[in-house]
């Protein structure tokens, strides 16, 4: 049984077989990710369990090869180089893809940025007082979770499941008393479309970027328009007028309370360009929220929607509550109140990097850019390193690469670079050298072959 089971992995048949299986994979891949993103692809088939056992099987086929073909031979000297140098790199491959780091790092200017970003999310939760962070698995499907945990004594919650690849469902139910508006929020660069929903007497808020957007009883309107407008910035209040048949929207503006009697059109907020609009509303009808887990459409990674489904006692009685990439929720958990939100999980470095200066190269009578340059300083040190494509910065076994850049609503320039760490490299590059050599030594060992059969002639 044993024989058997050598003589098939070390068998040309073996070999061949998963050499097919890995060209298929590749293709694969490649197909996935030009249709739904690198980072589902990666998932789906690069950091998949399966693909790894192709690269173990390889390793395997090649190994028991070389051991099929020994004692050592001179005329096979070629054939144990290149065999030796082909696991060696598939080793460095499987180190990689197991230990490697693929980030990216904002810099803004004059800031020390000592972390860099992970394209994968982390669980966030806040209070006035403490952060709590949870790693999420990295997977591409719907994964059951249910975590229980414990913020505090007297406050636990439930994380039920994870949706690395979501897509929103609404239904509506009928349900008597209940009224839900339907807002259009847009920064001049997205436009995202919310739903609040509230009974008699209810409150329903909704965080966006800057503001909070919060509905209220028309009683609770007019108390807070006496208070100052200092204690609730950053927040619009909004209540059903029902003598005018409108909306009451209350927020804040240059120190001051501004009241608007609202029916239809789109309200400028004093944030950055932010504006909201009434798009619908519902009448004894209340929108039920849920996410499946589907394949992302397109190559872009930054539209990826993710989603996290937590359970929680809100006075006394049972609530869950999606969260989702897009925004940060705010919970009520025995009359405490916390932020939840999924972000992008970040890591220390072991140094820090600032933007001393940005320069950008354009396109002679257009705003193309030609060439883009950072400057950065390390640890604050007056050395500054230039980084520009195909120019990066090695340091402490990370390389930083020129990725792109923006700028900020004040027009300043913030360098974004794509961030590396290989582990598995010098071992690629020693089995590339050693699977160099060994062709050079088979080709040539088959030509004094063919010159010594010449001469025996």
């Amino acid at each position: 049984m044993k024989n058997n089971f050598f003589i098939f992995i070390s068998s040309m048949k073996f070999a061949i077989s998963v050499l097919f299986i890995f060209m298929c994979m590749m293709i694969y891949g490649t197909i996935i990710e030009s249709m739904h993103g690198t980072l589902y692809a990666k998932r789906a088939v690069y950091h998949s369990p399966f693909f790894y056992a192709i690269y173990v099987a390889l390793i395997f086929s090649l190994f028991f090869s070389f051991i099929k073909r020994l004692p050592f031979k001179k005329t096979l000297m070629g054939f144990y180089t290149v065999h030796i140098s082909l696991i060696t790199i598939l080793i460095g491959a499987i180190i990689t893809g197991l230990y490697g780091l693929d980030a990216h790092m904002d810099l803004p200017p004059q800031q020390s940025v000592a972390e860099v970003t992970l394209d994968q999310v982390a669980l966030n939760i806040r209070d006035e007082n403490t952060n709590y962070a949870y790693d999420l698995p990295t997977s591409k499907n719907e994964q059951k979770l249910n975590w229980q945990l414990k913020l505090d004594s007297n406050h636990p919650l439930e994380v039920i499941k994870y949706v690395p690849f979501a897509k929103e469902i609404q239904n509506w139910i009928s349900k008597v008393g209940t009224w839900t508006t339907v807002w259009q929020l847009s920064d001049g660069q997205s436009f995202k479309k919310i739903n609040l929903s509230v009974e008699k007497e209810g409150i329903d808020s909704f965080n966006w970027g800057p503001a909070t957007m919060t509905i209220i009883p028309m009683s609770s309107l007019d108390e807070i328009s006496k208070k100052p407008s200092s204690q609730f910035a950053n927040q619009i209040f909004i209540s059903r007028d029902e003598e005018n048949e409108s909306l009451q929207v209350l927020l804040p503006e240059k120190g001051k309370w501004n009241k608007l009697l609202y029916k239809s059109g789109s309200i400028n907020l004093p944030w950055s360009g932010v504006k909201i609009e009434l798009v619908d509303e519902f009448f004894d009808m209340s929108p039920i929220q849920n996410y499946e887990s589907t394949p992302p459409r397109g190559s872009n990674d930054t539209n990826n929607l993710e989603a996290l489904l937590v359970r929680f006692n809100a006075n006394n009685r049972p609530l869950e509550v999606w969260v989702t990439n897009q925004n940060e929720t705010k919970i009520n958990i025995n009359d405490k109140d916390f932020f939840v939100s999924l972000r992008p999980k970040t890591i220390p470095l072991p140094f820090s990097i600032t933007l001393d200066n940005f320069r950008v190269k354009y396109i002679e009578g257009t705003i193309m850019p030609e060439s883009y340059e950072s400057f950065v300083r390390i640890n604050g040190a007056p050395e500054l390193f230039q980084v520009y494509m195909n120019h990066p910065l090695k340091m402490f076994g990370h390389t930083f690469y020129q990725s792109s850049y923006y700028q900020n609503s004040s027009g300043e320039f913030h360098s974004v670079f794509s961030v590396n760490r290989d582990p598995g490299r010098f071992i690629k590059y020693l089995g590339a050298l050693f699977l160099t050599l060994g062709l050079v030594l088979y080709f040539f060992l088959i030509y004094r072959e063919k010159k010594t059969a010449k001469g025996s002639l």
